[in-house]
């Protein structure tokens, strides 16, 4: 059969992934004017808070993709991927229910005893988080819904609504700021609507796609998780303690700091990002495709998909995460056209630009464990890593402010990279992980040092305009030797997708 094509979605999750980091980047400095830093601050607590309610999605969304491209690629029935999200739909609206009541409930706490505001009032900040509560709530379903898009490969659907809702949520969000209310209060009261708007799309285009699949009525069948809670528990597991501690930072920060240094940190994280995005947008492309694979047994077509993922992850990830480590002080100074932001957050940046480089190359061999149910791995290396990481925040926070913070998410992804490359290359492709790091990553590390590095060498002492000048020229140098390098292992074919046989 001739699979959905990759390379669109692939497009379909970075243009997605590009506009919301695009919008998020643009729109920061204009929101940390009009609400300031410390009102920023929160917002960034918000996110992280929203992200660690993600252990309650008990591995079910992931699981619903999974489940639904191994049906398809095994040729099963349509009703049974109708009857698997009918069940997981019920249980997930009741803990989303339980979500927003909880998080309003213990709104007043939070605002008493755990936010560090210097500027803002109790009041607003009670209020902002009853807003985020509902926000947070509406959110919280979508991910179900895009989890059966994803599993269809329909992502290209997916990403429109997802570009959609985030020009309501970011826009309009700037608009509100500006020219309605310069509140915090007013900033998460759009973040509401366009959650609401986002879940509403997402739900309706997941079961229109499933009922083209069987006309038999979806019902919720409980025996569906005999066959799939394992591989649910497991992977909410192994997402949870990734969630733990890639936002813990965050809400440590928040209880030792004071909210300007979360704000700075926030800011930092937000220009790490793009690293993150293109990562994740290829990861998410080919988890179906992965998972489909696997579940067919056929192993040299999975190397290929692997091999072509990771390429593509390390062509743009290295060039991006070495421009925002060794360039810091030159992207936050550009960008946020603040020299107080630059200066207190570059260092901090320096280091989570590494990081991310790192978190880009283990990405694809973290993706093709968990797709093809090798989720122990993960699991097992997070859980050390997360019970090394709580002791060094709290260490490291107080002692080192925001930049120990980076450090223990760095340190971090030294082992990640390690673990997953290695296991992933022993236990689901059956062959030496050297074979990964020399044909996917190490060429793009060398090309990025030698061109970025120069780049920054020869600009280390002249200023900032200097420095923006040498990033421009070995950023151009590394497209052009790992472009070459790129063509050179045919990571994209002029060919369109080859028909994949899955059965």
């Amino acid at each position: 059969m001739r699979a959905p094509s990759l390379r669109w979605n692939v497009v379909a999750n970075v243009a997605a992934r590009g506009w919301n980091a695009a919008l998020s980047i643009l729109i920061v400095p204009a929101v940390v004017q009009a609400v300031g830093a410390e009102a920023y601050g929160l917002v960034g607590f918000f996110a992280g808070l929203s992200v660690f309610f993600g252990f309650l999605d008990l591995g079910l969304s992931g699981t619903a993709n999974r489940e639904i491209a191994r049906n398809v690629a095994l040729g099963r029935d349509g009703s049974e991927n109708k009857n698997l999200i009918r069940t997981f739909e019920v249980v997930y609206w009741a803990i989303a229910l339980c979500i927003g009541g909880g998080l309003a409930g213990a709104s007043g706490w939070i605002a008493d005893h755990w936010i560090e505001a210097r500027y803002l009032s109790a009041e607003e900040v009670h209020a902002a988080l009853l807003i985020g509560a509902g926000a947070i709530m509406l959110q919280w379903p979508t991910s179900l819904y895009s989890g059966v898009l994803r599993g269809l490969e329909a992502q290209v659907l997916q990403s429109g609504i997802s570009i959609a809702a985030a020009a309501i949520r970011s826009l309009g969000a700037l608009a509100v700021v500006w020219f309605v209310s310069p509140t915090v209060t007013a900033y998460v009261m759009t973040f509401a609507v366009a959650n609401a708007a986002e879940m509403l799309a997402t739900c309706i285009a997941a079961w229109l796609l499933l009922r083209r699949s069987s006309s038999a009525a979806a019902r919720a069948r409980w025996s569906v998780f005999r066959e799939v809670w394992r591989f649910a528990l497991s992977f909410n597991l192994v997402g949870v303690l990734l969630v733990a501690l890639a936002q813990g930072d965050r809400l440590v920060t928040a209880g030792f700091l004071p909210l300007d240094q979360l704000g700075y940190y926030s800011v930092a994280s937000t220009a790490s990002g793009g690293v993150a995005m293109i990562a994740w947008s290829v990861s998410i492309a080919v988890f179906p495709r992965f998972a489909g694979l696997s579940a067919a047994g056929n192993r040299e077509a999975l190397r290929a998909e692997y091999h072509r993922a990771a390429q593509v992850n390390c062509f743009f990830v290295v060039g991006i995460a070495l421009a925002v480590t060794l360039f810091a002080g030159e992207v936050l100074r550009v960008w946020t056209g603040s020299d107080v932001v630059a200066r207190a957050g570059a260092p901090a940046l320096s280091l989570l630009g590494a990081a991310s480089l790192l978190a880009g190359a283990w990405n694809a061999p973290h993706t093709l464990l968990v797709a093809s149910g090798h989720t122990r791995v993960p699991l097992v290396f997070n859980a050390i890593c997360l019970a090394g990481a709580v002791p060094a925040w709290l260490v490291m926070i107080p002692r080192f402010g925001i930049v120990g913070a980076a450090a223990v998410w760095l340190g971090a992804n030294v082992v990640f990279f390690f673990a997953y490359l290695v296991a992933a290359h022993r236990r689901v492709l059956a062959e030496s992980a050297w074979t990964g790091v020399r044909r996917d990553f190490l060429g793009y590390l060398v090309a990025g040092v030698l061109t970025l590095g120069a780049g920054r060498a020869l600009t280390w002492t002249r200023g900032t305009w200097a420095g923006c000048l040498g990033l421009a020229v070995g950023g151009l140098a590394y497209i052009a030797v790992a472009w070459a390098l790129a063509r050179r292992l045919d990571v994209f074919p002029a060919r369109r997708d080859a028909v994949v046989a899955v059965r």
